[in-house]
């Protein structure tokens, strides 16, 4: 609960938009968070997704239809996006397709390559040593 409060407080700084209104650059994000935090970031958004997943497959095939980066970056929008909208496609898993094919942001592509050579144990959280001085977000050990 703790890590997904973080991750909604970094997605209300960044105020994500579709990309009819503008394509949001690295440095935006880079900028904001080192490293270390974006693969944290990438852990705890990897396990809130579970649930847009079987929201928006069980009604629709439109996540099978994409690539794999493709699906992460959909999904990761609707996440960077807020918590109000996250769980607004959960319940409403309709919602988001105005996103397709191409209106979402690739933020999932951003934070995975920023947080290269960050190693990060699957679905684990990771152990709390020091908050961030930007972020809030936990440091990794």
């Amino acid at each position: 609960e703790e890590e997904t409060s973080k991750v909604y407080g970094w997605a209300s700084k960044l105020t994500l938009c579709d990309r009819d209104m503008g394509t949001i650059s690295e440095d935006r994000i880079t900028n904001r968070v080192t490293p270390k935090e974006a693969a944290v970031l990438l852990q705890t958004i990897m396990k809130m997704i579970e649930p847009l997943k079987q929201s928006i497959g069980a009604v629709y095939s439109v996540l099978s239809d994409m690539d794999e980066e493709d699906q992460l970056n959909f999904l990761f929008h609707i996440v960077g996006k807020g918590q109000d909208f996250y769980f607004a496609v959960v319940c409403e898993p309709t919602l988001p397709l105005y996103l397709l094919p191409n209106g979402f942001q690739r933020l999932y592509s951003i934070l995975r390559k920023h947080s290269l050579g960050v190693e990060v144990k699957p679905y684990e959280a990771p152990a709390v040593q020091e908050e961030s001085d930007q972020t809030g977000l936990p440091a990794l050990e």
